[in-house]
């Protein structure tokens, strides 16, 4: 079900289950974009009088202390797509920067090296070298490995469109061999 929000120009609609159609509706829903994504807000008045703000993925699943929608769409408040994440999964889960130089998520460009594409992933707020590489696919195709192996179902993905070379999809990624890449 679809929830019609104010604000931003409007045109913005939360997808919803229908079981949870009763418990949004007595709210006023309107559409706040924070970081790089959009969430449903509404604000409700607490017993002191004063208004706070809520989302609704927080209204529809107040037992999940930490929520991370697994599309990465925060108007999507479906219960199949809110999921317990801690603070490393859920970053762990969000886009690639609009202002990056390679337009991959993890990879950055070197002008000072041979190979300039440089991958890196982090894992528990600490950072992972994976290496550098001569093309941006090469080192996407490097994050893509690491993330499947340190985030599993929390991964974001490159969606890589051109083909990489051989000796690129092939490269190994243990812990000692990405340290001492």
């Amino acid at each position: 079900m679809k929830i019609p929000l104010g604000g931003l120009g409007g045109g913005y609609s939360a997808q919803i289950d229908d079981a949870d159609a009763a418990l949004v509706a007595g709210y006023h829903w309107g559409v706040v974009r924070q970081a790089r994504n959009l969430y449903a807000l509404a604000h409700t008045k607490r017993a002191d009088g004063k208004w706070r703000p809520i989302k609704m993925h927080r209204l529809i699943r107040p037992e999940i202390p930490k929520i991370d929608h697994k599309d990465g769409n925060g108007l999507n408040n479906t219960r199949d797509n809110l999921r317990a994440a801690t603070k490393s999964q859920n970053a762990a889960n969000c886009r690639a920067h609009r202002d990056g130089s390679s337009g991959f998520k993890g990879v950055s460009f070197r002008r000072d090296r041979p190979n300039p594409w440089r991958a890196r992933i982090f894992e528990n707020g600490r950072e992972k070298m994976l290496g550098y590489f001569a093309t941006r696919e090469g080192a996407a195709l490097a994050y893509n490995n690491a993330a499947i192996r340190l985030h599993g179902e929390f991964a974001r993905l490159n969606a890589i469109r051109k083909p990489v070379g051989r000796a690129q999809a092939s490269l190994p990624f243990s812990e000692s061999e990405a340290m001492a890449a």
